[in-house]
C-alpha cells in the first residue's frame, strides 16, 4: 500500500507516474485543503497545474502535445511560496518555470 503523506501547500514537490492515465484528458491530480488546493489537469495538448494558497491561486500551463504516451515516465512539480517559484518537470526535464503570484509580505502565509 502507498504510504500516504501530508502536502504542504507552502513547499512541496509532486512526483506522478502517468502510465495509467496520461491518455485520459481531465484531471490527473487534486487535492484540496482547508489552505487551498493542487491540481494537475491535462487539456488537450497541455498541462495545467493550479497552486492555490489563502484564496490566491497561480496557473501554470506547458503544451506537451509533442510528447508520446511512451515517452513519459514521470511528471514531477515543485513549488515554494518562500522562493515565490513552481516548476513542472516532464522525466527530469524543466518545461517551465513560473512565479507564484503573492504579495511581497508572505507573513501571513508563513
Amino acid at each position: 500500500m502507498a504510504e500516504k503523506r501530508k502536502i504542504d501547500l507552502k513547499e512541496g514537490t509532486l512526483i506522478l507516474k502517468p502510465r495509467d492515465f496520461w491518455r485520459r484528458r481531465g484531471t490527473l491530480f487534486n487535492t484540496k485543503l482547508k489552505e487551498g488546493k493542487l491540481v494537475l489537469k491535462k487539456e488537450g495538448g497541455k498541462l495545467a497545474f493550479i497552486h492555490e494558497i489563502y484564496n490566491t491561486p497561480t496557473r501554470i500551463e506547458v503544451d506537451v502535445s509533442d510528447l508520446e504516451f511512451e515517452e513519459v515516465e514521470e511528471i514531477a512539480i515543485t513549488w515554494s511560496v518562500f522562493s515565490r517559484k513552481c516548476c513542472l518537470y516532464v522525466n527530469g526535464e524543466k518545461l517551465i518555470e513560473a512565479e507564484l503570484n503573492y504579495s511581497e509580505n508572505l507573513s501571513y502565509i508563513a
